[in-house]
C-alpha cells in the first residue's frame, strides 16, 4: 500500500483441491506488477437503491509455471478468491470471472490481469431456488428469499441489514386497566394511559402480574373514544390491574417477521424468476446491498443522515441474530478527513427537487389458481403409449373422511392425455376410479386459495363418467367448495331447493354457504341434483358454482369427489373431471369494481415544481392475500396481511406514542423516496487520495468538510469507486441522502387505479 504500513494480501486458492486441514497446501507466490488491486463498484447514473455488485482487477507478472492458462478451462466457481487488510478484515470474497482474463500474446514475463467479481452480478443467470434446489412454494420470511438468493452467488456470507421500518406497533404500556370476559374487552382509563397502537386482527401478548400474563390476545375491535379494545379469547375477568403491558406479536425487523408468498416471485408455472430480479423487487426503491468485510449489507439511504446505524444481523441461512444499538459509521472527506480530493478533478453536480414520489402497486394473481389447475404438473406413470400416458397429479391431496375426521386413503387419482400420432396433446383430463368402499366421502383436495370476507368467485368444470350408471333422479356431489373460515369454522358451498335444504337443482337454486357446524350439519351441501335421463352420462357436461359473498376470510378448497357414494352398482363408475376455471371477485373500496391497482403518493404543496418520480413496486400493502407481493405476518401457522408498520430509527430508544407514525408500509416506503427527492440533490466526484485500513467503502455515511455552501451540513452514500490500493488514489461518486434541515412528511395520497 501507497502508506507502507498497512498490507493488502490476495489469495486465490481452488476448489477443485481441496486438502485435509492438517495438510500442509502448496503455494505459489505471484508477483504484482501495473496496478496489482483495484476494487470497483460501478453504478450505472445515480441510483441510491438496488445491487452494487463490487470486483477486484488484479495484475501480476506471468511465469512458466503460473500463466493465464493456469485459471482459463475451470468452472465458474472454481477459482475463489480472499483479500485482506492485514490479515485481519476482510477487503473482499468472491470468484475469478475467466470470461474477464486476458495475457498479452508474448512470452513471459508478462502483465496477467485476473477479474474476480461477488457474484452479484451473475444472479440474473441463476434462478430463485432453495437450499435443497427446489422451487421455493407457500409463505416465507423476506430473509429467506435473501439467504437462498445470496447463496446462489458462491459465498455463503451473514447479511446485516440497515433498514428499520418495522412491522406492528410494538409495545404499549398500560399504567391502570380492566380485563372484562362479560364483554370480552380490556379496558383503559382516558386519556393518560390510552397509547393508539391497536387495529383490529392484532396479535397481543399480555404481561401481566394477574390471570392474563402469558395471554396471546387477538383484537376483534378498536373503539377510540371509549379506549377499550374487543379481545379473543374471552379474557379472564379481573380489574384494576396496573403497569401490564400488551406487546404486538408481528413486531421485529421487517425481514425476519415479514412473510412473502412465493408467487410473488412467478415467473412461469412452477418456476420462479432469477436471483438478481428478486433481490431487486425486495430493494425496490428502499434499500441498497453491497458487500462489505466478508458480509453483504443491506442499506437504506434514508438512514444515512445525521443518526447512528441501527444494524439488524442474519446468518448465512438467513436466521435472525440480533439488532445491536447504535453504531457511527461516519467518514469525512476533505483536508483532515480520511481521504481528500486531488488533481482538482472534483465536480458538483445537481438534481432538482421533485414535485411528488409515487408507488404504483399493480394487482397481478398468479399464473394459476389453484395450483396445477389444469392437471399440467406431475412425473409421467409407467406403463403408456405413444397416444395414451397417465400422470401423478402434482399439488393436490387425496383425502377420505371430513377434516375432522380423516380417514385412511384408497384411491391414487391420475391425469390422462391423449396425443395423436405426430406426438401432440388432443385431450387433458383427470381420473378419479372406482372405490371399494362408500363408508366415507372420498376425493382431491386442491391447495388453499385465500379470500377475504365478502369476496366473490366463480367455479366452472367440467365432469363426465366412464360408463352410464342407470339412474332416474339422482342428487350427487361432484365439485364441492369448502371454506375453511378465520372464524375456525367450515363452510359448503351449496344451493336452496327449500328453505332447510342445501340441495342445488340447476335452473331453481340459489347458490349459498352453509356453516356445517363441524361436519354435524348441512354435510349434504354441494350436491347437484339431475335428471340422468337428460344428461349424456359418457359426455363432458359443465357446470359453474356461483358463489355469493364469502361470510367469513379464509381458505376455500376444491374437493373432486369420487362417484362411488351409494351401494348401488350404479355408483361404480370412473368420474373425468377437465377445464377446471377460477374467477375471482375482490370486496375492494366497498364493492367488486375491476381495480387494477392502487398508488400512494408523497406531494409537495408549494407550486412550481413540476418534475417527479412516477414508479412501480412489486412488494407493497396488498387488499388481497391471493395478490403477488402482499406482506404478511406469521402467527401460529396463520398468515393476515400485516396493516401497519413503524419507522424505528429515529425511535432507537423507545417507540412512538402517536398513531400518527403507525401507517401502511408505504407510507413509510414513499415519503423516504421522497426525502431522497425534496430538495435539489447534490453529488460529488472526482479523484481522491487515501487508504488505509479504515478504508472508505459503500456502507459508509460521509460529510464533506472542506468549507463549500454545497456541502456544509449534508450527508452522503458512495454511490461509485475505483480504489487503487498500490497508489492510494481511487476515484468515487457521492450523493446526497440528508441535510439538517431535517426531514418533511408532504400529504400523503393514496387511491386506486381503475385503468
Amino acid at each position: 500500500m501507497a502508506d507502507d504500513t498497512n498490507e493488502v494480501q490476495v489469495r486465490i486458492f481452488d476448489t477443485e483441491h481441496i486438502i485435509d486441514d492438517a495438510d500442509t497446501p502448496t503455494v505459489y507466490d505471484l508477483k504484482p506488477s501495473g496496478q496489482p488491486l483495484v476494487m470497483s463498484v460501478i453504478n450505472n447514473g445515480r441510483s441510491k437503491f438496488g445491487i452494487f455488485a463490487k470486483q477486484a482487477r488484479m495484475e501480476f507478472l506471468s511465469t512458466q509455471s503460473i500463466n493465464a492458462y493456469t485459471f482459463v478451462d475451470s468452472t465458474d466457481q472454481r477459482w475463489y478468491v480472499e483479500i485482506k487488510v492485514n490479515d485481519t478484515d476482510f477487503l473482499f470474497k468472491g470468484f475469478l470471472v475467466l470470461s474477464e482474463t486476458s495475457r498479452p500474446f508474448l512470452p513471459n514475463p508478462q502483465v496477467i490481469g485476473l477479474i474476480a467479481s461477488d457474484n452479484l452480478a451473475l444472479l440474473s443467470e441463476r434462478d430463485l431456488l432453495t437450499d435443497a434446489d427446489a422451487v421455493p412454494t407457500g409463505k416465507n420470511r423476506i430473509a429467506d428469499y435473501i439467504a437462498w438468493c445470496l447463496k446462489r452467488t458462491g459465498l455463503n456470507l451473514p447479511f446485516k441489514v440497515v433498514n428499520n421500518i418495522k412491522p406492528g406497533t410494538g409495545t404499549a404500556l398500560i399504567g391502570l386497566g380492566n380485563f372484562s370476559s362479560a364483554s370480552d374487552t380490556i379496558f383503559f382509563p382516558v386519556p393518560a394511559d390510552y397509547q393508539p397502537q391497536f387495529y383490529v386482527g392484532q396479535r397481543l401478548l399480555c404481561t401481566s402480574t394477574g390471570s392474563n400474563n402469558g395471554t396471546v390476545f387477538t383484537v376483534t375491535e378498536t373503539v377510540t373514544a371509549g379506549s377499550y379494545i374487543g379481545v379473543s379469547p374471552t379474557p379472564v375477568h379481573e380489574s384494576g390491574i396496573t403497569n401490564f403491558t400488551l406487546t404486538d406479536q408481528a413486531t421485529g425487523h421487517l425481514y425476519d417477521k415479514i412473510h412473502l408468498d412465493a408467487k410473488t416471485f412467478e415467473a412461469e408455472i412452477g418456476e420462479c424468476e432469477d436471483c438478481r430480479a428478486v433481490l431487486e423487487k425486495i430493494l425496490d426503491k428502499n434499500c441498497f446491498l453491497t458487500q462489505y468485510k466478508g458480509e453483504w449489507w443491506i442499506i437504506s439511504p434514508d438512514e444515512i443522515n445525521d443518526l447512528l446505524y441501527y444494524i439488524a444481523e442474519y446468518d448465512e441461512d438467513g436466521a435472525y441474530v440480533s439488532t445491536g444499538s447504535g453504531v457511527s459509521m461516519a467518514k469525512e472527506i476533505g483536508d483532515g478527513g480520511i481521504a481528500h480530493w486531488i488533481e482538482r478533478s472534483q465536480l458538483t453536480e445537481y438534481d432538482r427537487p421533485l414535485k411528488f414520489t409515487k408507488h404504483s402497486y399493480r394487482y397481478e394473481y398468479p399464473k394459476e389458481i389453484p395450483c396445477n389447475v389444469d392437471f399440467s404438473k406431475g412425473d409421467e406413470l409407467p406403463g403408456g403409449t405413444s397416444t395414451e400416458k397417465t400422470y401423478e397429479v402434482d399439488c393436490w391431496t387425496i383425502k377420505r373422511g371430513y377434516p375432522t375426521s380423516p380417514q385412511t386413503t384408497t384411491l391414487t387419482p391420475y391425469s390422462k392425455r391423449i396425443f395423436n400420432d405426430k406426438g401432440y396433446e388432443e385431450e387433458r383430463y383427470l381420473v378419479i376410479e372406482d372405490a371399494t368402499t362408500f363408508t366415507y366421502k372420498e376425493y382431491l383436495e386442491s391447495e388453499a386459495i385465500e379470500i377475504d370476507a365478502k369476496d366473490k368467485f366463480d367455479i366452472s368444470f367440467d365432469w363426465r363418467l366412464e360408463s352410464t350408471t342407470g339412474f332416474g333422479n339422482q342428487s350427487v356431489h361432484l365439485l364441492q367448495v369448502l371454506l375453511h373460515g378465520d372464524d375456525g369454522k367450515y363452510y359448503i358451498l351449496g344451493g336452496d331447493n327449500t328453505i332447510d335444504d342445501p340441495l342445488f337443482v340447476p335452473g331453481e337454486s340459489t347458490y349459498k354457504w352453509y356453516d356445517t357446524s363441524n361436519f354435524s350439519a348441512n354435510t349434504t351441501a354441494g350436491e347437484i341434483f339431475l335428471t340422468w335421463g337428460l344428461v349424456e352420462e359418457l359426455e363432458w357436461n359443465s357446470f359453474t358454482w356461483e358463489a355469493p359473498p364469502a361470510p367469513v376470510a379464509g381458505k376455500v378448497y376444491i374437493w373432486l369427489h369420487n362417484f362411488k357414494q351409494g351401494a348401488s352398482s350404479n355408483y361404480d363408475k370412473n368420474l373425468n373431471y377437465s377445464n377446471i376455471s377460477f374467477s375471482y371477485y375482490p370486496y375492494i373500496n366497498g364493492g367488486y369494481r375491476k381495480y387494477s391497482g392502487q398508488y400512494s403518493k408523497a406531494e409537495r404543496v408549494a407550486a412550481g415544481y413540476s418534475a417527479n418520480l412516477d414508479e412501480d413496486v412489486t412488494i407493497s400493502d396488498s387488499p388481497k392475500p391471493i395478490l403477488k407481493g402482499g406482506m404478511f405476518a406469521e402467527h401460529s401457522g396463520v398468515y393476515p396481511l400485516q396493516p401497519v408498520y413503524w419507522s424505528s430509527q429515529q425511535w432507537a430508544l423507545s417507540e412512538p406514542n402517536s398513531d400518527d407514525y403507525f401507517q401502511p408500509f408505504e407510507y413509510h416506503r414513499v415519503n423516504e423516496t421522497y426525502n431522497q427527492n425534496n430538495y435539489c440533490i447534490r453529488y460529488f466526484s472526482g479523484s481522491l487520495n487515501g487508504l488505509t485500513d479504515e478504508w472508505p467503502d459503500m456502507v459508509h455515511n460521509y460529510q464533506m468538510i472542506d468549507a463549500d455552501v454545497d456541502s456544509a451540513d449534508r450527508y452522503f452514500m458512495m454511490i461509485e469507486m475505483e480504489q487503487d490500493w498500490h497508489k492510494g488514489r481511487w476515484r468515487a461518486k457521492f450523493a446526497e441522502t440528508y441535510n439538517t434541515d431535517g426531514k418533511v412528511f408532504p400529504p400523503f395520497e393514496f387511491k386506486y387505479i381503475t385503468e
